[in-house]
């Protein structure tokens, strides 16, 4: 983690919703992830702006979802972070900002790497530009990927009570700090990579207040994941076989070990009102092994 310093609700325009409080405005909101949010911050009465142009198979399933639950708490703006403008007007109604919307496949990325760098380098920018263009612009949070990092080849791993962990105590304990240095792998790490540098950087030259978590192995609820990308959850919705089933608890130490979409949850609400008190929540999860 590094941290730095015109709607559509039902069809009709909407810029508010009955209790005068402004909307969080979440890219990517009809995604795995945004939808989790979602719920999460709707359930405590705060109005969200849902911007999402709908293209992974399946997340519409989730935007029907937050409205059959939520009401008018959820606002629906169809778009791409690629469109400036409806961005821009987005941006302007928000009070907070978490900016999910991206191309989230190295194979896609290896097809098409204009397009992934249009969509998570050029679309981020976008974003930035419509923060900087306002006289008080809101707070940012940023989710980035465990690529920028490359293959970590010089991490040793030992194997200990059925998974595998870092041979070197510090990181056991703590993580790989931010001091480790990226070295990032295929064209997707390369997009998202770049735009968490542009993340960082406009909050020391132009003082904008942002947060970069880098994201890796996160699953749950409302996930519509395929071979190419959220595997796990495409591995359950397949209907594997009861042999593949006792084969997956065979599997290598470590290839178990993901994020419950939970725990996202509480880091990014937590990020959201105190990004101060966010280390001592994460260290607490290390050491209690609280995945859920």
């Amino acid at each position: 983690m590094n941290t730095k310093r015109n709607g559509h609700i039902n069809g009709s325009h909407h810029h508010g919703n009955g209790n005068g409080a402004a909307p969080v405005l979440i890219t990517g909101g009809a995604g795995f992830i945004g939808t989790n949010l979602a719920h999460r911050l709707l359930s405590s009465h705060t109005p969200v702006i849902l911007y999402d142009n709908l293209s992974r198979p399946g997340v519409e399933q989730n935007l029907d979802w937050l409205r059959a639950t939520h009401g008018n708490l959820v606002q629906f703006e169809p778009a791409d972070v690629r469109d400036c403008e409806t961005l821009r007007g987005a941006v302007q109604r928000a009070s907070q900002v978490f900016h999910f919307a991206a191309q989230v496949a190295v194979t896609t990325s290896l097809d098409d790497p204009t397009e992934d760098f249009e969509i998570n380098a050029r679309g981020t920018l976008n974003m930035l530009e419509a923060l900087r263009s306002l006289p008080n612009p809101p707070p940012l949070i940023f989710t980035s990927t465990n690529k920028v990092y490359g293959t970590m080849d010089d991490v040793k791993l030992r194997v200990r009570d059925g998974r595998y962990e870092p041979e070197d105590s510090i990181a056991r304990e703590n993580g790989f700090s931010e001091a480790r240095h990226l070295h990032f792998h295929s064209p997707y790490g390369c997009s998202k990579g770049a735009a968490e540098q542009y993340v960082l950087d406009y909050s020391r030259t132009f003082g904008l207040r942002t947060t970069v978590f880098r994201m890796s192995c996160i699953y749950g609820l409302h996930q519509f994941g395929n071979e190419d990308q959220g595997w796990v959850a495409h591995f359950f919705d397949s209907r594997a076989s009861e042999r593949t089933h006792r084969d997956l608890r065979r599997w290598p130490a470590g290839a178990r070990r993901f994020v419950c979409r939970r725990f996202g949850e509480r880091v990014f609400t937590r990020a959201k009102k105190h990004r101060d008190a966010l280390r001592t929540s994460i260290q607490h999860w290390r050491r209690s092994g609280e995945y859920d």
